[in-house]
């Protein structure tokens, strides 16, 4: 069975909410955080369904987490994706060259975030 917790990195507090109140629209839980090292240590303990990182305003924290979940067995399987604003759509070449599966534009995301739940959380 697959986990029923969505992990978030993410720094604004107005994404964060609007993040929680969708997922919680799908009777799910969602877990946020700033910190790279306490998404990783958490999803350890945890394994979240998948996790969602902020190339927007948490760049260097969302490519720790990336690098931390690829490095090992047990979190390299759960999915990354994340999201970046069109004035950082390089950072989305970038991400996903690193090993998210997706990082969509910020718009997109937000637009298509329902789907997104549904696509991973199954």
């Amino acid at each position: 069975m697959t986990s029923r917790v969505i992990f978030v990195l993410v720094s604004h507090m107005a994404l964060a909410m609007r993040i929680v109140q969708v997922v919680k629209e799908h009777h799910l839980n969602v877990r946020n955080f700033d910190k790279a090292d306490r998404m990783v240590e958490s999803a350890r303990l945890e394994r979240p369904a998948f996790a969602i990182l902020d190339y927007d305003d948490c760049e260097a924290e969302a490519f720790k987490v990336l690098k931390a979940f690829a490095s090992d067995a047990v979190l390299k399987t759960i999915p990354v994706v994340g999201f970046v604003s069109q004035s950082k759509v390089m950072v989305k070449t970038e991400a996903e060259r690193a090993g998210c599966l997706r990082v969509y534009l910020k718009t997109d995301f937000m637009r298509s975030f329902d789907d997104l739940i549904l696509r991973y959380v199954q």
